[in-house]
Order: C-alpha cells, then sequence, then structure tokens
C-alpha cells in the first residue's frame, strides 16, 4: 500500500472518518470518473438526436433507437449520393413509385 499524507493526518482530525481507507477513497473516485464518462455519452446522444431526422410528436429516442435511425438516415443520404439525383427527387421518386431495392435498403426501418 502506497504512503498517502492525506489519510494519514485524517486520521488524526476529529471527526474525520479513520475507516476510510485507500480502496474507499480510489472506489469513489472511480465513481467520479464514470459519472462523466456517462455524461459525456449523454451529451453525445443528445446531439445525435438533434441530428437525425423524427416528428415532432415522437417521444424521445432510446440510445439503441437513435443509433439505428442515424445508420438508417447515413445509409439514405448515402444512395441519394450515389444516385447522382436531387435528394428531393430521389425522395419523391422513392415515396412515389418505390426506390429499387427498398425491401433490401439498409435505411427502409419499416422492413
Amino acid at each position: 500500500m502506497k504512503y498517502s499524507p492525506g489519510l494519514d493526518a485524517c486520521a488524526e482530525i476529529e471527526g474525520c472518518p479513520a475507516d476510510e481507507s485507500l480502496e474507499a477513497v480510489q472506489r469513489h473516485a472511480a465513481n467520479i470518473r464514470e459519472r462523466k464518462r456517462m455524461l459525456s455519452i449523454n451529451s453525445a446522444f443528445e446531439e445525435l438526436r438533434c441530428h437525425v431526422p423524427t416528428f415532432p410528436y415522437e417521444k424521445r429516442l432510446s440510445k439503441i433507437d437513435t443509433l439505428r435511425l442515424a445508420i438508417a438516415y447515413i445509409a439514405l443520404l448515402r444512395e441519394i449520393l450515389l444516385s447522382g439525383s436531387d435528394p428531393k427527387s430521389y425522395v419523391d421518386e422513392c415515396m412515389k413509385n418505390g426506390c429499387k431495392n427498398q425491401s433490401n435498403a439498409i435505411w427502409n426501418t419499416s422492413a
């Protein structure tokens, strides 16, 4: 066990928990790091939710639904770029006549 002057000094102060071990301090520090990590992840998901298209009345997407929708949206954007056509025309055509390979399309979340 490493020497920690803070812990020894703490044992001499009245009201300081003498049973607080180095392991407890390390666990507390790990909990703080984990809390910061989760806040960072949740913040990233909130940012991603702002960039995937949803209907305004839909409930907040779960993390897995957000990831699935982002994958589908990126796949659709890729198809539009590869088609070489105007994005609005491409989507309109898909809505009217169905797209080639629509049932196999990664972006088709209703399949």
